[in-house]
């Protein structure tokens, strides 16, 4: 598992540890047990698989699990008879725009920014910055954060490439260089120790999988262009959606083989797992149609078109306890969207006033979501909206994070957004 054989010569000159440490050191230096280290290698972060601290519950990835749930089913404090209190509770200027979703761990935040290309973390409480690394390119992605380490990609205006920090000190682990170009990288996605991350440069358009620990390429797979959203990972399977070709690839996980394609448009968006469905975003020019796909075979199994090609195509589906929860376009304008995650029925849909939706988060019966300059909760169960922040600056770009009875969102305007219940009601 610590072997120094894994990857090809090549891929081996672009990783780089901590203090010039080898693969052998590396897992000397960690110290962990035969237990502990089998433990890393087999978690996978998923909903019964959360880690906690204390009577807290993490926030550790994109869309909260490597499946993409977008649902946190530990949240108990925030709920549509309370979250209509939220205030805010802090608010931290950083020196970019903060385009990336937010993780939460252990009472700290990650995020990074663009421009100033630097990762972050944060108490979750305070907003005290704890510690600051500076990257390579731009940070426009999601961290994870999984055993103590941070995962994060940075690419853009200058180079590719993924980092392993220490969550606690925010110290180099390991990292790897995957181009010296400009490009785009998407959100790292972690499950059963490895690292998932597309990654599409002038030189490169592959997705790659990299052992957690070690930071070694365990397999690419040279696919069409990337949809630009991160992949997710259940059962044993990556699933993957090409932007250009329109189609969703399911790989084993084992090797990056192609287990089966299914074509759903001409460009497919963000997609998420749970159980036998695959559901998944695709666009023809004109319209745009929500599918659920079997998970071992790629068969379509119910579709749900909206005609508007602006939103529904790249807003990932959360899902939470049957239900499916997307944003998308309702003829001139934004709706959301609940269905029966087995049949596609549709249970509600209520209307938005603006533009810009981002992905849904979902916690104890609420639906979060971004829409332009405000973070907006609505019922889960009617489709009532609940509550709504002030307007930020700028808009905002990706989904919220929702974690022990707070609310979390970075902006364009270069500021991260908590909120809160009053501390009267009995919530620090």
């Amino acid at each position: 598992m610590c072997s120094e054989n894994n990857g090809t010569s090549s891929q081996k000159s672009r990783l780089t540890f901590a203090s010039g440490a080898s693969v052998k050191n590396l897992c000397a230096g960690l110290a962990l047990s035969a237990a502990v280290f089998a433990w890393l290698l087999s978690f996978s972060v998923g909903v019964v698989a959360q880690t906690f601290s204390g009577s807290s519950v993490d926030w550790p990835q994109v869309h909260f699990s490597a499946p993409h749930s977008g649902f946190n089913p530990f949240e108990t404090t925030l709920s549509p008879k309370t979250v209509p209190g939220l205030k805010k509770a802090w608010t931290l200027t950083t020196g970019g725009p903060i385009n990336g979703g937010i993780a939460e761990s252990d009472g700290l935040l990650y995020f990074g920014t663009q421009l100033d290309d630097k990762a972050y973390a944060v108490n979750a409480s305070t907003g005290a910055v704890r510690w600051v690394f500076p990257t390579a390119g731009y940070v426009f992605t999601s961290p994870a954060v999984l055993g103590g380490v941070v995962y994060l990609s940075s690419a853009g205006n200058r180079f590719a490439d993924i980092y392993a920090l220490n969550a606690k000190t925010g110290k180099l682990i390991w990292t790897y260089h995957v181009a010296s170009v400009p490009g785009y990288m998407t959100d790292p996605v972690v499950d059963g120790g490895v690292v998932y991350v597309d990654v599409e440069t002038f030189t490169v358009d592959e997705i790659f999988a990299f052992d957690a620990l070690t930071g070694t390429v365990r397999w690419t797979v040279d696919l069409p262009s990337l949809s630009g959203k991160p992949p997710a990972a259940a059962g044993g399977f990556v699933y993957f959606g090409a932007y250009d070709d329109g189609s969703v690839y399911a790989l084993k996980a084992s090797d990056g083989s192609i287990k089966w394609t299914a074509s759903v448009g001409k460009s497919v968006g963000g997609l998420s797992v749970s159980g036998t469905m695959v559901y998944v975003s695709g666009a023809d020019g004109t319209s745009n149609t929500l599918y659920a796909l079997n998970a071992k075979t790629g068969s379509k199994v119910w579709s749900f078109p909206v005609v508007n090609r602006r939103t529904v195509g790249f807003s990932d589906p959360a899902l939470a306890n049957g239900k499916l929860f997307v944003a998308g376009g309702e003829g001139n304008g934004i709706a959301v969207y609940a269905l029966n995650g087995t049949t596609g029925s549709l249970l509600w849909t209520t209307a938005l006033v603006c533009c810009n939706v981002n992905s849904a988060a979902v916690a104890n019966g609420v639906v979060y979501l971004t829409s332009n300059d405000q973070v907006i909760a609505f019922d889960a169960g009617s489709g009532k909206q609940l509550w709504h922040s002030s307007h930020a600056l700028s808009p905002f770009i990706a989904s919220p994070t929702v974690v022990n009875g707070m609310v979390f969102a970075g902006s364009s305007d270069s500021n991260v957004y908590a909120f809160h219940l009053r501390s009267s009601a009995g919530v620090q």
